[in-house]
């Protein structure tokens, strides 16, 4: 697994092992990360025990998140290296690539703040930061008739 493939594997996780049930009452999952299909062994991100424990619990959108788990997670996979490894590598990419890479750290990246600011471990994250870095563009109305 190239440095690429293994930052985006970890990052990813933070979706998978802290949202999990973020997203219940909308009947719609997180970012598609559950699929594995280079034949190579899952990343650490997915395997450590605390992994495990982490999705089990709930997440940190649980209402009695497992502080331990997470913690244990986060002393084993450094999810804000692989955001910024993600980032250096769209630079290098640069073109389609490397502006889809730099989108995908900007949205794992608020993914990260959102579950500080959960944990109470971080500064809170406004709505519009959420809508800008999911689609490119700041809250607007929505025009469901058009």
């Amino acid at each position: 697994m190239d440095a690429l493939a293994k930052f985006v594997a970890d990052a990813v996780s933070a979706s998978t092992r802290f949202g999990r049930r973020c997203h219940v009452r909308f009947r719609h999952g997180t970012i598609i990360a559950d699929s594995w299909f280079s034949d190579e062994p899952l990343p650490a991100a997915y395997t450590v025990p605390a992994a495990a424990r982490v999705r089990e619990s709930g997440g940190v959108c649980d209402k009695k998140v497992d502080r331990q788990a997470v913690d244990d997670y986060l002393r084993q996979v450094d999810l804000p290296q692989a955001i910024a490894g993600i980032r250096a590598e769209a630079k290098k990419s640069g073109g389609m690539r490397g502006e889809y890479l730099q989108g995908l750290a900007l949205c794992l990246e608020t993914m990260w703040d959102l579950a500080m600011e959960v944990l109470g471990k971080g500064k809170p994250v406004p709505y519009e930061r959420c809508v800008e870095s999911s689609t490119g563009r700041p809250p607007e109305p929505s025009a469901p008739g058009s």
